[in-house]
């Protein structure tokens, strides 16, 4: 069976959201659906590629994904693209989106669709919709190859460095409170080498190791990890990071070497 997952900006409860579920249930009933989140912040797509990838390595291959994010009625934009990637197919707007994921589309199969047909712009269900059936059915071939120069770029938010700061930020805080940073491990590992270091997690608070595992730990204990895309990590057992240490989306993070 395969499978089509959903990440869009259309918010909890949408009216989109509900349309594209009925559309890909009607027209792909073969298809099992999975709806990993629409409540990315509006237009984020910095956001989305986070919590896109964080879940890429745990999906099978020949997933289809749609990303909609950067999705506003009153602004149509003029391109989808459709890119394989790990064997994988990613189907969003030309807003970005791939390359902060790392793609190098100068040498991957990306394709170009357009998002009207004459002068009549075609519905957000229909211009993902109708592409994933593409994709099922081995239609590709019917779309252009993307032409470079249209692709838009966007930069990716890295930590950056100065003296003995390594200075990231919280990129999200899941339902748990536990605070995703864009703190990498070859980012950490560059800055740290071999000297010890400290998370600042407040005026008083820091932790200086990394948790190899996530295994249960006093309620209230605070520990850092590096989640399965290898970003640092920070939650506290049975409590919340926003309430102890009041972290939250776009809080900066120091590690400082001793």
């Amino acid at each position: 069976m395969s499978l089509i997952s959903l990440i869009t900006d259309f918010g909890e409860g949408s009216i989109y959201a509900a349309q594209s579920k009925l559309w890909l249930y009607a027209n792909l009933p073969d298809v099992k659906l999975v709806e990993i989140s629409h409540t990315i912040d509006p237009s984020d797509v910095h956001n989305g590629a986070y919590a896109f990838e964080l879940l890429l390595s745990h999906h099978t291959e020949s997933t289809i994904h749609i990303i909609a994010i950067d999705f506003d009625e009153r602004v149509h934009h003029q391109e989808i693209l459709i890119a394989k990637h790990q064997n994988q197919y990613i189907i969003t707007y030309n807003s970005g989106f791939l390359p902060l994921l790392g793609i190098d589309c100068l040498n991957s199969e990306i394709w170009m669709a357009k998002t009207y047909s004459g002068n009549h712009f075609l519905s957000i269900v229909e211009c993902f919709g109708h592409l994933a059936k593409d994709i099922l059915n081995k239609n590709l071939n019917n779309y252009s190859k993307l032409d470079h120069q249209k692709l838009r770029l966007l930069n990716a938010q890295k930590p950056t460095f100065a003296d003995n700061l390594l200075r990231g930020k919280i990129i999200f805080v899941d339902s748990r409170e536990y605070a995703y940073t864009n703190i990498h491990q070859t980012d950490f590992d560059e800055f740290k080498g071999s000297k010890d270091f400290n998370i600042l997690l407040g005026r008083h608070v820091k932790i200086n190791h990394i948790n190899q595992s996530t295994e249960l730990m006093a309620g209230g204990k605070t520990y850092c990890f590096f989640n399965s895309a290898g970003y640092l990590t920070i939650g506290v057992y049975r409590d919340s990071t926003k309430k102890m240490y009041n972290l939250q989306k776009d809080s900066i993070i120091l590690i400082e070497k001793e």
